[in-house]
């Protein structure tokens, strides 16, 4: 999984300051963990170019700031470490949507081509060449932002249905284990989760209880 910045600006139970970056930082951490996927980040470093500067609806002002060298090579830097063979952005670059979700899903083509280039500067990586790319066919409105068009239409469509047959969860009770640790986006309120030991099935996720900002 790829991540771009901290969660520092966003609107979230949490003022956007240092701290808040420090917990969403821990809170993306242990959702991927749940579900044992590596995790990588864009911005590297307390003063990397790649942070939180507010919230934008323009990926083109996103990556102004960021830096596009700086965030492409880096993309390509992930996508020729691990070597997926499909990349799938959460959001569509559409107008509406959040500034720094249209600017991955514009990075996202740009690396496509970027990652298996030979010639591309400063990544000593060996070249890899991702076979596919899956936008979502739904909407990814938010409570602070909202598609202003509507999605395209669903060319693939992947049935999640059945369950594990190591744990007997659903998948989608186990997308809610992960999304449980997602505390200050009003994630995870409760996700029904069965006991390895007893069979039973008990609502687990911690709900947050601390103060609210608008």
């Amino acid at each position: 999984m790829r991540q771009s910045r901290r969660g520092r600006a966003e609107r979230h139970r949490l003022r956007g300051d240092a701290r808040s970056g420090v917990v969403r930082t821990a809170e993306m951490e242990r959702a991927a963990d749940v579900l044992k996927l590596n995790l990588y980040w864009l911005s590297e470093t307390p003063d990397d170019t790649i942070f939180d500067f507010g919230f934008s609806k323009s990926g083109t002002e996103t990556l102004e700031k960021w830096g596009r060298e700086r965030a492409l090579k880096r993309f390509v830097e992930i996508i020729r470490t691990e070597r997926p063979d499909i990349i799938c952005p959460t959001f569509l670059d559409i107008p509406g949507q959040h500034g720094h979700h249209r600017a991955m899903t514009g990075l996202a083509h740009e690396v496509m081509s970027a990652a298996a280039d030979p010639t591309f500067p400063d990544v000593d990586l060996p070249v890899w060449q991702v076979k596919k790319l899956y936008l979502p066919a739904w909407s990814g409105a938010g409570d602070n932002y909202d598609d202003d068009l509507p999605p395209p239409n669903a060319t693939l469509t992947v049935k999640a249905s059945g369950e594990d047959p190591v744990t007997g969860w659903s998948w989608a009770q186990i997308g809610e284990q992960s999304r449980a640790f997602h505390l200050t986006q009003g994630m995870g309120a409760g996700c029904l989760m069965a006991s390895r030991t007893t069979g039973r099935c008990i609502w687990c996720g911690p709900r947050w209880t601390g103060p609210t900002t608008n």
